[in-house]
């Protein structure tokens, strides 16, 4: 869905698909620039239809068929070299500047032929005339073609082209409507040249306006056609170009290296772009040919220069003028309704029958000449009006640098050489005995048939390219081996550099691979000057125990003073040892807790019963100690041990006092993994500072939490909801096909309600879970996939519905904003369900394209799924992701595809607070009954302080900090945000406090200072002190109240509770910060 710069309500996240309000600006916007082309097309239209009128009329009238079929040649001979040099000016040049170039050229070009034609009447005047008008309309269709793909997306594009090309086809119209009375008021044909020249003029002022439009599309540029930058993390773009396919052109940046120009073998080498090449050549040609039949029968029925050029106006302007109905009021809505394949095949075959019933007429007399005089306005019809719109979207796929490159070579060498090809063979069949135009309709009939197959494999690598462009690229996992020379020899040379990362590397990967075969070349790293490389080969020899292990032990042991190296030495020496009790004894009491820990660990490895018995003892103190530095270290004694029969002292450390403990405690968790461990990690969950510990450790569970989360999912373990969607989720981490077939068991039990709590938020899990794990539906699972997809596709609609009849009421926009939330987590289900029926890889891409992406990205998504999906699904897919110009759903259609039916806002409002059915979601609710109480629409009572709550919500989405963050989510935070009201001029903040929370201004304006010195001016939506919440530190100015205010004030630990599950939130304190601290590095300069 588009969002318009001009959008008055915006109740849409940043980056993703939102329904909004505002929906008038936006088609305004569309409707002047589309008014703009237009009116430019038409002017550039009549000018170049009189020079067709012109070039044509001399040189049939003058030369005949033969210098048709030279003028032919000569176009594709010489045309395709200037295209070349054409194309060293589009790197050198802005789009909207070339286009203003171009047009004035041939302003001024047709102007110096008006003058040559009234002094002289060589016969290269006429081949001149044809070089001009093929070389010129080819340009100008080429960068209205390349000006329309920078404004409008992919989607927009194929409704609203025919309308622009519709412009062109009136121009030709007028041309040929006012050739004949024009010619007689100023007394000659050649005469049109001047007035067409005006025509280019008038098109050069609007250039100008159509530019505007261009730099719109690209505001953070403004100047040439350019890479989108989002500032999005999630989604840096290293390799965009090759990867996301984005609309924009390459981007050129004052004092980058200019990309190189490519040969044009090169450009075309590739199968995709020689198809979009190769069909715009034989379309073209197909075009050629039937007019060279309708204008070589036509001399023999007008003989006389001025009858032809009449003709010649009459025919133009008959079959532009159906060609403009038909792109105004039929093509737009058949390309949308049956799209590519009929845009690409539609046209050839149609004029392929034509043909066939022309040369059924026999080949000759009026009825043929009339049967061609058809063809040919078909022809023109359906390649203005199908083959040009599809090709323009034919070249969206491509990657962004080769785009620009295709669209040039195939347009403005494809076409000319379409005119040269078709000439030579021309050419070569006039000298057939008989030839006449007979023999140029079955070459017609070959050419229209070639162009149909091209057609139809076009449209299947179609889809295919979409995909490229938006399927992300995966790096798999290997196993790792060092069987291959090639392999030893790299890490033999990482083994003995002199770099320090490179050794740790070739460590990490023998660890890694478990392999015993490098051991001579570690010995000597076991004198090796940094301590992390002596500690890793002690760490290998413990594993390992090679011969030299008891040599460079006891060297550590007597020489070492790096306490992790000690460490290592002390659990390597009990693992070769037979009876290391003894032996290490005095490291039991070593005042380096890292060392006691390791040698506890040893002897509870390596000692025996007695290393057992004597660490055991040393262990029970530390469990018991009062000083919780000892109980850490008996957790972390349990982690490095392992063993799951050590579990029972952790159901202790579990719920020490001591926070430092409890989190000690459930790292060791991990690493022992017993199933009665699970119970007790649960309540650390929830709170911020133990969450991600508590996480972890689940996650290393793997299958042993099988049973726990099939516990979970089928109700008999009761579990808060938000923190059993937290512990389902960690199956993400897990690669085990046990847990796995827990998750797809609870995908396919299918109740048919999904009102019931906690379904809906299970499910959420569920399928994070198995689209982390590339999960496939079986025909087992299938059907169950499928019924789920249907209803989340009908919520989807219902939410479309719901928003565009709520948005438009100014009290019901907490409604809004909460549907819209609910319409894209709808959406979020509807591509997780996709990915078990469809490839994973492509879905991913499109989920992260139209959820994440900017308005072509979406586009070109939705057009993979209406090239990749068919049958009532496509439909309902589509339907609810497309709208891509914020314009109100189609009830009708809405009606027939989902059975749905619109109502007035009220009643929608009085549906979501009643209907658990149909609206599930807890926070959209809740909601509807306070804007339905506040309102007079519902009878219960409202909430207590759901209002304000609701107030609140409101309030943080105005603020840049949660931009991007569910509604939901800000509720979290709107409830433990404590509201202060301060008076003027009271400082609530002062320079050098220590921070420990962030205000959000709701109401007022605040002044920044720093004593007498004034920083910044703040207002409503602006938040003040946010680095507090990222790192506590001594304030470093004073906030003050300017005038009455109200502050939502959020302290660092509801912060980072909220933070732990959306780091978004932190994000969006960064890029504040950022965005402060340009604006300073601009004030200093």
């Amino acid at each position: 869905m588009q969002h318009g710069a001009a959008d008055s309500v915006n109740v849409g996240l940043a980056g993703t698909p939102g329904i909004r309000a505002g929906g008038s600006a936006s088609d305004a916007r569309e409707h002047r620039v589309v008014t703009l082309l237009m009116v430019q097309a038409l002017a550039v239209g009549l000018a170049f239809g009189f020079l067709y009128n012109v070039g044509y009329t001399l040189l049939i009238a003058r030369l005949g068929s033969a210098g048709l079929r030279h003028a032919y040649i000569a176009i594709g001979a010489v045309v395709p070299f200037v295209t070349l040099g054409y194309i060293g000016l589009e790197h050198q040049l802005p789009l909207p500047r070339l286009s203003f170039y171009t047009v004035a050229f041939f302003a001024s070009a047709l102007l110096l032929l008006f003058v040559v034609t009234r002094v002289t009447a060589a016969t290269v005047v006429e081949y001149v005339l044809m070089l001009v008008y093929a070389s010129g309309s080819v340009y100008t269709l080429m960068l209205r073609g390349a000006l329309a793909a920078e404004i409008f997306d992919a989607r927009t594009l194929r409704r609203v082209y025919p309308k622009t090309t519709a412009g062109d086809v009136a121009g030709v119209v007028l041309s040929g409507l006012l050739v004949a009375p024009i010619s007689s008021a100023l007394g000659s044909i050649e005469s049109l040249l001047l007035v067409g020249s005006i025509a280019l003029v008038c098109a050069l002022a609007i250039s100008a306006r159509v530019s505007r439009f261009v730099a719109h599309a690209h505001p953070a540029h403004g100047h040439h056609r350019q890479h989108e930058n989002d500032a999005r993390s999630d989604q840096t773009r290293a390799a965009e170009i090759g990867e996301t396919g984005d609309i924009a052109s390459p981007v050129r940046v004052r004092g980058a290296t200019r990309r190189r120009k490519r040969p044009i073998v090169a450009i075309v080498s590739k199968r995709y772009a020689a198809l979009v090449f190769f069909y715009q050549l034989a379309t073209s040609a197909v075009t050629l040919i039937v007019q060279y039949i309708v204008y070589s029968e036509a001399r023999a029925f007008f003989p006389a220069e001025a009858e032809l050029s009449r003709f010649l106006g009459f025919v133009k302007a008959g079959t532009t003028g159906v060609s403009f109905v038909f792109l105004v009021f039929v093509a737009g809505r058949l390309l949308h309704r049956f799209g590519m394949p009929l845009g690409l095949a539609g046209g050839p075959l149609v004029v392929s029958a034509l043909t066939v019933i022309a040369l059924l007429s026999g080949g000759s007399g009026s009825v043929f000449f009339v049967l061609v005089i058809v063809v040919h306005l078909v022809d023109y019809t359906l390649y203005s009006g199908f083959s040009k719109t599809a090709l323009q979207s034919a070249f969206q796929p491509l990657p962004a640098h080769e785009r620009e490159e295709v669209h040039t070579v195939a347009q403005g060498i494809g076409i000319p050489l379409s005119y040269g090809i078709s000439g030579l063979i021309l050419v070569a069949m006039s000298r057939i005995p008989g030839f006449g135009t007979r023999y140029a309709a079955f070459l017609t009939l070959a050419v229209t048939l070639a162009a149909a197959a091209i057609g139809i494999v076009l449209y299947r690598a179609y889809g295919s390219a979409l995909k490229t462009s938006l399927a992300r690229k995966r790096l798999e996992g290997a196993d790792l081996s060092v069987d291959d020379a090639s392999t030893r020899t790299v890490l033999e040379n990482l083994l003995t550099s002199a770099d320090t990362r490179s050794v740790l590397v070739g460590l990490e990967f023998l660890s890694a691979t478990g392999d015993t075969s490098f051991s001579a070349k570690l010995k000597p790293l076991a004198h090796h000057p940094e301590p992390d490389v002596r500690r890793r080969v002690l760490v290998w020899a413990e594993a390992h125990r090679p011969e030299w292990a008891g040599e460079i032990v006891r060297t550590a042991l007597s020489r070492e003073t790096d306490p992790g190296v000690v460490a290592a030495a002390v659990r390597a020496l009990c693992s070769i040892s037979d009876d290391p009790a003894g032996t290490v004894r005095p490291y039991l009491v070593h005042t380096d807790r890292d060392v006691q820990v390791a040698c506890i660990t040893g002897l509870f490895l390596y000692g025996g019963i007695n290393g057992v018995l004597t660490a055991g003892e040393v262990f029970n103190r530390l469990f018991g100690s009062a000083d919780p530095d000892d109980r850490i270290s008996a957790a972390n004694v349990l982690a490095a041990v392992g063993i799951r029969n050590f579990y029972h002292p952790l159901t202790s450390l579990l719920t020490d006092i001591e926070s430092s403990v409890v989190r000690a405690a459930i790292r060791a968790c991990g690493r022992v993994r017993h199933p009665a461990l699970l119970p007790l990690i649960v309540p650390h969950v929830d709170p911020a500072a133990t969450r991600p510990e508590a996480l972890h450790a689940i996650a290393s569970f793997g299958a042993d939490a099988t049973d726990f989360f099939a516990g979970i999912l089928d109700g008999s373990i009761a579990i808060k909801l938000e923190t059993a969607t937290r512990v389902l989720r960690t199956a993400t981490r897990m690669n085990d096909t046990r847990v796995l077939a827990v998750f797809e068991d609870a995908l396919v039990r299918d109740t048919g309600n999904r009102s019931l709590p906690p379904a809906v938020a299970y499910l959420d899990a569920v399928y994070a879970v198995l689209v982390a794990h590339d999960y496939e539906a079986t025909p087992g699972t299938a059907p169950s996939v499928e019924r789920r997809l249907d209803r989340e596709l009908n919520q989807a609609a219902r939410c479309v519905l719901a928003l565009w009849e709520t948005t438009s009421v100014p009290e019901f926009a907490p409604v809004a904003s909460a549907l819209d939330e609910y319409y894209r987590v709808t959406l979020a289900r509807v591509f997780s369900l996709l990915a078990f029926l469809y490839d994973t890889d492509t879905v991913t891409g499109l989920r992260r394209k139209i959820l994440g992406g900017d308005n072509k990205q979406r586009a070109l998504g939705v057009e993979l799924l209406d090239v990749m999906l068919e049958g009532p699904r496509q439909k309902k897919i589509v339907a609810v992701m497309e709208h891509p110009d914020d314009r109100p759903p189609d009830a009708s259609r809405y009606s027939e595809v989902f059975g749905l039916a619109a109502l007035p806002a009220m009643e929608r409002v009085r549906e979501i607070a009643k209907s658990r059915e149909y609206w599930p979601e807890s926070w959209l609710v809740k909601c509807a009954r306070c804007v339905g109480h506040e309102s007079g629409i519902l009878p219960w009572p409202k909430e207590d302080g759901m209002l304000t709550t609701i107030e609140r919500v409101m309030a943080l989405k105005s603020a840049e900090v949660f931009a991007g963050i569910p509604d939901s989510v800000l509720a979290i935070i709107a409830s433990v945000g404590e509201e202060i009201e301060c008076t003027r001029d009271r400082d609530f903040i002062e320079k050098g406090e220590l921070g420990d929370c962030m205000y959000v201004i709701q109401e007022g304006r605040v002044a920044i200072h720093d004593g007498e010195t004034h920083i910044a001016d703040l207002g409503p939506g602006d938040v003040v002190g946010e680095m507090a919440v990222l790192d506590p530190e001594p304030r470093s100015a004073s906030a003050r109240a300017a005038t009455e205010t109200v502050l939502l004030r959020i302290d660092k630990e509801s912060f980072d509770s909220v933070m732990a599950d959306y780091p978004d939130l932190a994000r969006g304190v960064i890029q504040v910060l950022v965005r402060r601290l340009r604006e300073n590095l601009k004030k200093t300069r």
